[in-house]
């Protein structure tokens, strides 16, 4: 019971801290300058912009074409799919010693 109540204890104090780390940003553009990298001042966007996203979103092609952006990474989510039944074998230890095996998973 300590543990939990110093754990609630430590992350309510690191939650309470961000506010007195936080800086105010003043952001000033200049629309007067021309800015130049390797002699290119065009953005590409299909190379800096991605969506990560899922691709069977009815939405996607129309967003991709609107706004000149490509597609990076897919998220799985809580629903992933993944294998049942049988696993594929895996090749014995080295000294051919099979070892139990625990079903408890926790993080500290």
């Amino acid at each position: 019971m300590k543990i939990i109540l110093k754990r609630i204890m430590l992350f309510g104090t690191l939650l309470m801290s961000v506010g007195v780390f936080s800086q105010n940003v003043n952001i000033s553009i200049d629309l007067e300058k021309q800015r130049f990298l390797d002699g290119v001042s065009n953005l590409d966007r299909t190379k800096y912009f991605n969506n990560h996203d899922a691709k069977e979103d009815p939405d996607f092609p129309t967003f991709y074409k609107d706004n000149n952006v490509g597609f990076g990474r897919q998220f799985w989510g809580p629903f992933a799919f993944n294998g049942k039944g049988n696993f594929n074998n895996t090749p014995p230890t080295s000294d051919g010693i099979v070892r139990p095996v625990n079903r408890i998973i926790f993080t500290y």
